[in-house]
C-alpha cells in the first residue's frame, strides 16, 4: 500500500502543478469504510483530501449478507462534477 500510494500522489501532484482535471479510478481493495481504525486508510484518505480530490463513491460497494465495503473508487479534482 506505502508503494502504491507513494506514486499515486506523485501522480497527483504532476496533475495539479499542470492545473489539469482528473478522475482517478479503480477497484483499489483499500476499505475506505475503515478509515476510523486503520491508520494507513486514513492516510490515504487524508492525501486524496490534501491534493484537492473527492470521492465520489462514499455508500459499501461490495456488500453480503453480513457486512459492506468499499474498495471501488472513483475520485475527481473537478469539484462542480464530484457526487454526481
Amino acid at each position: 500500500m506505502d508503494i502504491f500510494s507513494s506514486t499515486l500522489f506523485d501522480i497527483m501532484d504532476t496533475v495539479n502543478k499542470e492545473h489539469k482535471q482528473c478522475v482517478i479510478m479503480g477497484d483499489m481493495n483499500i476499505g475506505l469504510l475503515q478509515f476510523e481504525i486503520h491508520l494507513k486508510t486514513s492516510n490515504y484518505l487524508d492525501n486524496w483530501f490534501k491534493n484537492g480530490f473527492l470521492p465520489t463513491i462514499t455508500k459499501p460497494t461490495r456488500i453480503t449478507s453480513t457486512s459492506g465495503a468499499l474498495i471501488d473508487h472513483i475520485y475527481t479534482n473537478n469539484i462542480t462534477t464530484a457526487g454526481k
